[in-house]
C-alpha cells in the first residue's frame, strides 16, 4: 500500500508514537482478549491531481477500546500524497493533525459494555472484532 521507503518511516513512527500498553488494542489482542479498532472516512477532498501522482485529504474517526480500557474515540486530518506505480496507487507520503473535532455529548462507555454492545453488531465492511 506503501511505497518502501514511506512504509518504513510509517512502521517506525507507530513504533515510536503508539507505544502498545496494557490496555492497547494489539496489547489486548496478542493476549486473546476482546478489543476493537474502527477507522471511518469522513470526508475527503482531491487537492492535485495527474495521472502518475495525487494528493487527497482525508478526515478521518477512530473509534478504540478493549476489555481492559475504555473507549477511545479521534478524529484526525490525513493529508496523503500518492503516486501511481506498478499498476496501483502507493502512498508516497503522509502527515497527519487532529481535528476537526466536534463536541461529544453523553457519557462515557465502560470497557465491558462498550465491548459488549459491539459483540452483537454486524460491521460494514470489516469483519466483526
Amino acid at each position: 500500500m506503501a511505497t518502501p521507503t514511506e512504509a518504513a518511516r510509517l512502521d517506525a513512527l507507530a513504533t515510536r508514537t503508539r507505544p502498545p500498553g496494557a490496555g492497547s488494542v494489539p496489547a489486548a489482542l496478542a493476549a486473546g482478549r476482546p478489543a476493537a479498532y474502527v477507522n471511518v472516512p469522513l470526508a475527503y477532498t482531491v487537492r492535485a491531481f495527474r495521472p502518475d501522482r495525487a494528493r487527497i485529504v482525508l478526515w478521518l474517526l477512530d473509534v478504540s477500546g478493549t476489555s481492559a480500557a475504555p473507549p477511545v474515540e479521534h478524529y484526525r486530518t490525513l493529508d496523503v500524497r500518492l503516486v501511481w506505480r506498478g499498476g496501483d496507487w502507493r502512498i508516497a507520503a503522509m502527515a497527519g493533525r487532529p481535528g476537526p473535532i466536534p463536541r461529544g455529548e453523553g457519557a462515557y462507555s465502560t470497557p465491558g459494555s462498550f465491548m459488549r454492545a459491539l459483540a452483537s453488531m454486524r460491521w460494514f465492511d470489516a469483519p466483526a472484532p
